[in-house]
């Protein structure tokens, strides 16, 4: 997880909704959500609940963990291993402990955003 950050989350979610064939529309839809948020979601460029990242996982029958770790060199096999309908099982500690490593990243990303922000508006002397 060392270069872990919300693009290749966002990068695992696009690779695996074009695996699966799907549109955004339709995995928005599974999600509850419009179109524009999901794309939003896919570009890296919004925030979003953890919960949804098991809806996510529900959907692509991966473990949670396997969204939050992929690398593109990661075969995605469609239904592969992920039984759904019991994420509690997903919940062990490695899961809580990746969950709150990117909760930490998100974080840290809206800190590093402000910080430039501050440094490219404030007044050079």
């Amino acid at each position: 997880m060392k270069n872990y950050n919300i693009s290749k989350l966002a990068e695992a979610l696009r690779q695996f909704r074009l695996s699966y064939n799907l549109t955004q529309e339709a995995v928005a839809a599974e999600l509850g959500i419009d179109q524009s948020t999901y794309s939003m979601m896919e570009n890296g460029s919004s925030e979003w609940p953890i919960s949804r990242l098991f809806k996510l996982a529900e959907l692509y029958k991966v473990d949670p963990a396997h969204l939050l770790s992929y690398d593109r060199s990661m075969p995605i096999s469609p239904g592969s291993n992920y039984q759904s309908g019991n994420n509690n099982k997903y919940l062990n500690q490695t899961n809580k402990e990746l969950i709150e490593l990117y909760e930490r990243i998100i974080s840290l990303e809206k800190e590093n955003l402000h910080l430039h922000y501050k440094l490219e508006n404030h007044p050079k002397r």
